[in-house]
């Protein structure tokens, strides 16, 4: 290995021990950063990096570097690592791949937009420990996605943008803990989504022409329910305005007299109230006299008579308690139908409103649920 090869290495190693710490591409070249304000400034060729076989860890790390390539570690203390090639792979063929195996605990790669192919695949599937694989608008076919099937811990799967058809979805039904697929731009169809979720039930796929089909249904039925309740509520507002028509005055005036009656009882009641807190009070602090000096007997007594006295205003109270009860609620009556006659025009009006709302609601939805190929 060359003095500047060894450099490299050295650094990724020293690089790969920080904390989310990037491993940079160390093939970058200086001209673009010469071209970076110049919107008119040709974007010079670079040359194919070719495929060198990594003895170790140490190796693959540096080798990666040169392709443009980041690893990282996903936490602190975890040994856990990703491997990104999509921000800076351009230089990234199928053998480069290979550099994958000489790592431990990769768990995340990211291809996204590189040039890795069916070929390619053949090495990301040596790869047991990967739960996230990103193949977005790379040229990945059915064929290669028979190489992931010993990835029995994959739990991500973007494969946007390629030529994936329902075949290919055929071959993934062994990872069983696959929980999200994404197949936007691609050659899946409905029928390739519905067989996959139901051999690894609780799959997500993105899109779901099914079930967001099924959601729209749901959300169009929700919402003829709640066009009938608005009309529900509707006719029973106009049914209660016949029956208040031409009351309105009558009960404010019998809800007045209502609170008339009821005011003098309810003052009472709370005049009563007070006499027995008083009353309370006092019998606690005979009681605590006479604990003070067990042997007086005049104490005694006067905390047997206190305690007497409390009991009775207490009785009493609620003797006026009860007594005005019934002229209280006669009164919240009243003014409960004073209030109602009052506002029914108003409630008719935002009864009406909201059948107007639902009824656009309603009409949304089943376009929603139409356009997904529902059938209403």
């Amino acid at each position: 290995m060359s003095r500047s090869s060894s450099a490299t290495a050295s650094l990724a190693v020293a690089l790969l021990l920080l904390p989310t710490a990037w491993v940079v591409g160390a093939g970058t070249t200086l001209a673009a950063d010469a071209n970076a304000g110049d919107p008119n400034a040709a974007t010079p060729p670079q040359a194919a990096i070719p495929y060198r076989p990594a003895a170790n860890a140490e190796e693959a790390l540096a080798r990666i570097a040169e392709l443009g390539g980041a690893v990282r570690r996903i936490a602190q203390n975890d040994p856990a690592q990703e491997v990104d090639f999509h921000l800076g792979g351009q230089e990234l063929t199928d053998e480069h791949l290979q550099h994958l195996l000489q790592l431990q605990n990769v768990i995340m790669l990211h291809l996204k937009k590189t040039r890795v192919t069916d070929a390619g695949l053949a090495h990301v599937g040596k790869v047991p420990s990967l739960r996230r694989l990103h193949l977005e608008e790379t040229a990945i076919t059915d064929q290669g996605l028979d190489h992931l099937a010993g990835l029995r811990d994959l739990e991500y799967l973007n494969l946007y943008g390629t030529a994936v058809t329902d075949a290919g979805l055929e071959k993934l039904k062994g990872l069983s803990k696959l929980k999200s697929l994404y197949v936007w731009q691609t050659k899946v169809g409905e029928p390739g989504i519905e067989a996959l979720k139901q051999a690894i039930p609780g799959l997500r796929v993105v899109p779901d022409p099914g079930g967001d089909r099924q959601i729209a249904g749901q959300i169009w039925e929700r919402a003829r329910q709640e066009l009938a309740e608005a009309e529900a509520a509707l006719a029973a507002h106009q049914k209660r305005a016949v029956e208040l028509a031409g009351k309105e005055e009558p009960l404010k005036a019998e809800a007045e007299q209502a609170r008339t009656q009821a005011e003098p009882l309810e003052k009472a009641a709370a005049e009563a109230q007070q006499r027995a807190e008083e009353a309370q009070k006092k019998a606690d602090q005979a009681a605590k006299d006479a604990e003070a000096k067990p042997d007086d007997q005049a104490l005694a007594t006067a905390a047997a008579d206190a305690r007497k006295a409390a009991e009775e205003a207490q009785r009493l109270a609620a003797e006026a308690q009860q007594a005005a009860e019934p002229a209280r609620a006669k009164a919240a009556d009243a003014r409960r139908l004073a209030d109602e006659a009052a506002s029914i025009k108003q409630r008719i009006e935002q009864a009406q409103k909201g059948i107007e709302q639902a009824r656009l609601r309603v009409e949304e939805s089943r376009k929603d649920f139409e356009a997904r190929g529902g059938k209403p």
